[in-house]
């Protein structure tokens, strides 16, 4: 697997999967996510629908789900539950997610990801912690079978 970090407007990447960091309510309230609900708003609705269907109000940190593109060209955008309803976060939650990404993403052939930096809210610069997620990946890739 080839990792690239490029630094610029997630959505604008092209790949196969978007990954978008979401609150536990599925909220789309800013950055990646209101950059998505302004161009595709009915990507909220499929949000609120899974919580409904599940008969939930909030999902728990390390939580993935995943929507359709809407108009984006991406086959499905996966909402990363990056904290948990206190607002917090850890390397634990953000390494839990990446494992989940792989889960999601290598048994169906997809192979590129275009993500934010998750973490936000942990106490390190945007740079610390991409070198955290490629040295996740990395320790990932060597413990995958094959």
């Amino acid at each position: 697997m080839k990792i690239c970090i490029r630094t610029g407007d997630v959505p604008e990447f092209p790949a196969d999967v978007l990954v978008s960091t979401a609150n536990p309510w599925l909220d789309m309230s800013g950055g990646v996510n209101g950059a998505i609900r302004a161009q595709c708003p009915e990507i909220q609705d499929e949000l609120k629908s899974h919580l409904k269907e599940q008969e939930i109000r909030a999902l728990p940190a390390g939580s993935i789900v995943r929507t359709s593109a809407g108009t984006l060209p991406f086959q499905a955008i996966l909402h990363a539950i990056a904290i948990d309803p206190f607002y917090s976060t850890s390397k634990q939650i953000i390494n839990s997610i990446l494992n989940e990404l792989m889960v999601w993403t290598v048994p169906q052939g997809l192979h590129s990801i275009s993500m934010p930096p998750p973490g936000n809210r942990l106490r390190s610069t945007a740079d610390g912690r991409l070198r955290g997620v490629v040295r996740s990946v990395h320790a990932m890739l060597q413990r995958a079978p094959g």
